[in-house]
C-alpha cells in the first residue's frame, strides 16, 4: 500500500516539461562551470564561488520548486489527491512518502550536475563539496516547497519569487536576512566541505546541515498536519 501511494505521488512529479527544463539547467550548470575554467585560473574560493552561483543560486531551487510543487498541489487541483483518502495509509505516512517521491525525482537532477560541475572547477574535493552542498539543499528545498504547493495555487510564482528577491537580493543586505534563507546554509556546507572558511551569516558546517534537516522534518511535519484538516472531495 505504501509503494502504491509513493508511485502515485511520483508520477504527479514527472512531468516533460518540468523535466526537460531541470536538465537544460543542469546542462547549463556544467557549461558555465567549463566557461569558467576555460577562462582564467580560479582561486578555492573562486571555484566554489561558481558552483553556488551557478548551481546553488539557480539549479537546485529552481528544479526542487518545478518538481515539488507538482505533486499533492497538483493533485488536490485535479481531484487524483481524494484517491489518498481511500486507502488506509495515515495521512502523516502520506506527508512522508509524497516527499520521498518528490526527493527521489529531484535529488538526481540537481545534485549531479552541480558535482559535476564542481569536479570540472575543483576536482574531486569540487565535487564532493558540490554533491553535499546540493543534496542537503535539494533536501530542505523540496520540503519546502512540497508544502508551499499544498497551501497555495500559485506555489510556483510564490516560489520563484522567494527565491529571486529574498534570497537574491534580501539575503545579501544582512546577517538577519540571510539567516532565513535557505540558500544561505547551503553555501556553508559548500564552504565548509570544499575547505573554505564560510562567509553567510558565519555559519559552521555542522550548524548549516541541522538547521536544513531540521527546516526539513518542521516542513514534512506541518504537510502531515495540513492533509489531516483537508478535506478532498
Amino acid at each position: 500500500m505504501n509503494a502504491a501511494v509513493f508511485r502515485m505521488v511520483r508520477r504527479e512529479t514527472g512531468g516533460r516539461g518540468r523535466t526537460a527544463v531541470m536538465l537544460a539547467l543542469g546542462l547549463l550548470v556544467v557549461v558555465l562551470a567549463g566557461l569558467a575554467t576555460l577562462a582564467s585560473s580560479l582561486s578555492a574560493r573562486g571555484e566554489l564561488g561558481v558552483i553556488n552561483a551557478s548551481g546553488l543560486t539557480l539549479l537546485v531551487p529552481v528544479g526542487s520548486l518545478l518538481v515539488a510543487t507538482g505533486a499533492l498541489g497538483e493533485m488536490r487541483d485535479s481531484g487524483t489527491l481524494s484517491y489518498l483518502w481511500l486507502r488506509p495509509v495515515a495521512r502523516w505516512r502520506i506527508a512522508i512518502l509524497a516527499y520521498a517521491a518528490v526527493l527521489v525525482r529531484a535529488l538526481p537532477l540537481t545534485a549531479l550536475p552541480v558535482a559535476l560541475a564542481g569536479l570540472i572547477v575543483g576536482g574531486v574535493q569540487g565535487a564532493f563539496a558540490g554533491l553535499l552542498s546540493a543534496a542537503f539543499a535539494t533536501v530542505a528545498y523540496t520540503a519546502v516547497f512540497l508544502l508551499l504547493g499544498l497551501l497555495s495555487r500559485r506555489a510556483v510564482l510564490i516560489g520563484l519569487v522567494y527565491v529571486a528577491l529574498w534570497e537574491g537580493v534580501v539575503a545579501g543586505l544582512g546577517t538577519g536576512p540571510a539567516r532565513v534563507a535557505i540558500r544561505t546554509y547551503a553555501r556553508s556546507v559548500l564552504d565548509g566541505v570544499g575547505g573554505v572558511q564560510a562567509r553567510d551569516a558565519e555559519v559552521s558546517t555542522l550548524t548549516a546541515v541541522v538547521v536544513l534537516v531540521a527546516v526539513t522534518v518542521v516542513a514534512v511535519g506541518l504537510i502531515a498536519q495540513r492533509l489531516q484538516r483537508l478535506d478532498v472531495p
